[in-house]
């Protein structure tokens, strides 16, 4: 975009060339454009707005598949770059590029992860929602011994108290996705923050206190994972209570966890008739 174009104008075309990036033939003119090699620069103009909508145009971009075979030459520029900017546009930038899958490669090589715990306690809520899905994608495509030391549990649990339902519901999809590997429900129960779930099975949040009974079913399926007893004591009461839920897939939820974790407890033999809610 030519230096003489003033602000406004540059803002206009790029909220222009944002909303059109979503369609896959306008996003293919775009990418044989030369606006394309002029991402780095635009994500580093000292205008917000420019960076803002140069965000969203990447993320317009990368929700096409066949972006990344174009985009690849630029991706090595643009990440190093975004790793040194503190602003929240692009920083949503940088998680769109790192959860596409197709730049993996990219981001591995330029470190970009290690703004994670940064990006995790950003003030704007969809930062740390998207941070929290690059941790996903993080652990579904890797090794998780690889990657566990690099992975702020700590702060994982703490977003499980976050203002934004939908942080809260990224958070613990992590957390899930983690404790299904031994070695990351290990390092989950022995996070000093792993009491913190035991609020989310009185939680306000749609569908919280079945998705907390999903994750302490996903640590109990380890055998040799043990809950400290304190939590067990308090876990085990928080769950028994659920399966007075008048929602049956928050009893069912709650009835798993039990067995899971607490195979002896006599609250896990019901005496109900095995055909309600049929």
């Amino acid at each position: 975009m030519c230096k003489h174009i003033s602000f406004a104008t540059q803002r206009t075309v790029l909220q222009h060339l944002g909303a059109r990036a979503y369609r896959q033939h306008d996003a293919v003119a775009i990418l044989r454009s030369p606006i394309l090699g002029q991402i780095p620069e635009l994500l580093g103009s000292p205008d917000r707005v420019l960076r803002t909508r140069t965000s969203l145009l990447v993320g317009g971009l990368l929700a096409h598949n066949f972006s990344m075979e174009v985009m690849s030459g630029i991706i090595g520029r643009i990440i190093p770059m975004l790793r040194e900017a503190n602003d929240p546009a692009v920083q949503k930038a940088l998680v769109e590029i790192s959860t596409h899958p197709d730049c993996a490669k990219a981001v591995d090589t330029t470190n970009a992860f290690d703004r994670i715990p940064e990006l995790l306690e950003s003030d704007d809520a969809e930062v740390r929602w998207k941070a929290c899905a690059q941790i996903e994608s993080l652990v579904r495509d890797r090794p998780i011994r690889s990657i566990l030391p690099a992975i702020p549990l700590e702060k994982l649990f703490g977003l499980l108290r976050d203002e934004s339902p939908e942080v809260v519901h990224e958070s613990m999809t992590v957390l899930t996705r983690i404790a299904k590997h031994p070695d990351g429900a290990a390092a989950e129960v022995a996070s000093p923050n792993f009491p913190i779930i035991l609020e989310l099975f009185e939680s306000k949040i749609e569908n919280m206190n079945r998705r907390a009974c999903w994750l302490v079913d996903a640590v109990g399926k380890h055998d040799l994972i043990l809950i400290p007893p304190q939590v067990r004591q308090i876990l085990a009461e928080k769950i028994v209570n659920l399966l007075d839920e008048d929602d049956e897939d928050v009893r069912y939820a709650a009835m798993r966890a039990l067995r899971t974790v607490f195979p002896y407890h006599p609250a896990g033999f019901p005496t109900w008739d095995s055909s309600e809610g049929e």
